[in-house]
């Protein structure tokens, strides 16, 4: 007669085992643009400020594959602040044709102490760097239409960009730790602006982007599926005044499914023997487990509103001083 220890911990419910399991993961930009214009050539840069708040939950049994457990979950809201720079060009080819080339750095972020545990390298999450190219045309004078691509560099983020199996004892938040296994993804956008009124313009458009992760790291990424397909959007512009104006956008991500295999991870237990014969050492390796399938969906909805003020030397400041 033999004896076994169990596998996996006493659940609580939720994927892992550990109740709910998410993350709550919010960005905020700041940036000051300054463009100028060389005939038929408009050159803009833009250092960004940028800020994140994360909220991670549900992987407490996973406590013995973080190289800091105490700093894997459940511990509430942290903040990551940082910046980079944003760079862009657009060129006039004809009167009502125009090609546009932008790029971001990376946004270099300082570490999620709290997450320690949990984010790759030591809980330090960048936002990828990316590169943007279109062409606008003007279709009538209050009508244009626009076509784009943009490419988001994911690989270089290694909390996102490392791919999350194999999972040894020891492994979450250490340097070149476990992530999310995102590959670089492209996106191919089309898009219509009507200004409608003279304050008034809308705008609505349609975007396709490449499968962001495999099927072997669809365990991981039920905390953040990121695998969107097919997006719609549309938003407008009001023009307060010559200076001042108003813009708001929102997406609507349709929604999408992945199924894989369920990547285990590596596990060593002991066969406790009867009568006091001691116990026998066994190690399971990490494998994509084919009888058991894991499926994630996703369906997003984004807001933004944002306010822009644009200098001119020859316009009032913005709040005039009185005497």
């Amino acid at each position: 007669m033999v004896l076994a220890g169990p596998l996996i911990a006493p659940s609580f419910g939720g994927p892992f085992g550990d109740g709910y399991a998410g993350i709550d993961l919010r960005q905020e930009f700041v940036s000051l643009d300054y463009a100028r214009k060389f005939g038929p050539v408009t050159i803009g840069v833009a250092p960004t400020v940028a800020a994140q708040i994360l909220n991670l939950q549900g992987l407490q049994t996973l406590s013995a594959y973080s190289w800091d457990p105490y700093h894997l979950s459940n511990n509430g809201y942290d903040w990551s602040f940082g910046g980079g720079l944003r760079l862009g060009l657009e060129y006039s080819i004809l009167p009502n044709l125009r090609f546009g080339l932008s790029a971001a750095t990376p946004m270099f972020m300082t570490p999620f102490g709290k997450y320690a545990g949990a984010v790759a390298d030591h809980g330090k999450m960048d936002v990828p760097a990316n590169i943007n190219a279109g062409f606008a045309v003007d279709a009538a004078p209050d009508l244009t239409l626009m076509a784009g691509w943009k490419h988001i560099f994911y690989h270089a983020v290694p909390s996102l960009g490392n791919s999350s199996f194999p999972l040894y004892y020891g492994q979450l938040g250490s340097w070149g730790g476990p992530g999310f296994g995102w590959r670089d993804t492209d996106l191919v956008s089309f898009g219509t602006e009507w200004r409608a009124l003279k304050p008034l313009t809308l705008r609505a458009g349609y975007g396709s982007s490449t499968a962001m992760i495999g099927s072997q790291d669809v365990t991981l990424n039920v905390l953040a599926p990121a695998i969107t397909h097919h997006n719609l959007s549309g938003g407008f512009k009001w023009e307060i005044d010559k200076n001042n104006s108003i813009d708001f956008s929102t997406v609507y991500a349709l929604k999408n499914t992945l199924s894989g295999p369920e990547a285990q991870p590596y596990a060593s237990f002991a066969y406790s023997l009867p009568f006091g014969l001691g116990s026998v050492p066994v190690t399971v390796p990490p494998a994509l487990n084919p009888q058991t399938r894991i499926t994630a969906w996703l369906s997003v909805v984004e807001v933004s509103l944002s306010w822009t003020y644009r200098f001119d030397a020859a316009s009032a400041a913005p709040i005039a001083a009185e005497y």
